[in-house]
C-alpha cells in the first residue's frame, strides 16, 4: 500500500474517532491539508540543524507551520511521543538506534488514543499532523539508505587501494550533499530511494 493511500485510509479512521468538539462534516469538508513543499523544506532543513536530524524536535511543528506556537509543539510533540507514534531523542551521550531501527515515527500507531491525546488541536491541524508524519516516516526512511551507503563507502575506502580513495571520496561527498539537501531540491531522485529494498509498509484496513 503506497503511503498517500495509508494516509488517506489513516485519515479516515482518525475522522471516525473524533471527539464531539471536532466536527465530522467540518474534517471531511477539507481539501488541502497536506503540509506545503514549502513547509516539508522548512522541516527539514529545522531538523538538519538538530544533533540527532531523524528525531523530530519538540518545536518541529511550529517550524513546519502545522502549529503558531512554541507551547503547542512541545504539548503536541508529548502527546505523539506518548501515544508511540514519536520517538524521543536519546539523551546526550546516549546511542541511538542502529541503522536498521532508525525510523523515528510509527504511524502504525494512528489510532483513537492519537485524537484523545491531541483535544487541544483542531481537526484542521490534527490531519496536517498526520500529513507531516507521514512525510517524516519517508524522510527517516531516506535518511537511513543515505546513512547505509555512507557506511558502506566508508569501508570500502578503509579496504582499497590508495587509487581508489580519490574516486570514493567523491562518491561520499555526493551522499553527503544528498543528505544536506532539501525536497525542493531533489528533482532526480526516485520516489524510492528511501527505500531501495521495496520495503512494505503496514496497510490499514
Amino acid at each position: 500500500m503506497t503511503n498517500e493511500r495509508r494516509r488517506s485510509s489513516v485519515g479516515n479512521r482518525v475522522a471516525d474517532f473524533l471527539t464531539p468538539w471536532h466536527s465530522r462534516s467540518a474534517w471531511a469538508s477539507m481539501s488541502n491539508v497536506d503540509i506545503s513543499p514549502v513547509e516539508r523544506d522548512l522541516l527539514v532543513s529545522y531538523q538538519l540543524t538538530q544533533a540527532r536530524p531523524a528525531y523530530l524536535a519538540p518545536d518541529a511543528f511550529v517550524a513546519a507551520r502545522v502549529v503558531t506556537k512554541a507551547d503547542v509543539s512541545e504539548r503536541l510533540h508529548e502527546a505523539l511521543t506518548k501515544a508511540g507514534l514519536l520517538l524521543p531523542a536519546p539523551p546526550p551521550g546516549v546511542a541511538g538506534p542502529s541503522l536498521s531501527d532508525a525510523i523515528t515515527v510509527d504511524t502504525s500507531k494512528f489510532d483513537r488514543h492519537f485524537v484523545k491525546e491531541t483535544p487541544f488541536l483542531p481537526a484542521f491541524a490534527l490531519r496536517r499532523t498526520v500529513s507531516l508524519l507521514f512525510f517524516w516516516e519517508e524522510e527517516c526512511m531516506r535518511m537511513r539508505s543515505l546513512e547505509r551507503e555512507e557506511e558502506e563507502l566508508k569501508q570500502l575506502r578503509s579496504q582499497a587501494g590508495t587509487d581508489m580513495h580519490d574516486e570514493l571520496d567523491m562518491r561520499l561527498e555526493a551522499v553527503r550533499m544528498k543528505q544536506a539537501m532539501l525536497p525542493s531540491q531533489r528533482q532526480h531522485e526516485t520516489t524510492h530511494l528511501n527505500r531501495p529494498d521495496q520495503e512494505e509498509l503496514p496497510a490499514y484496513d
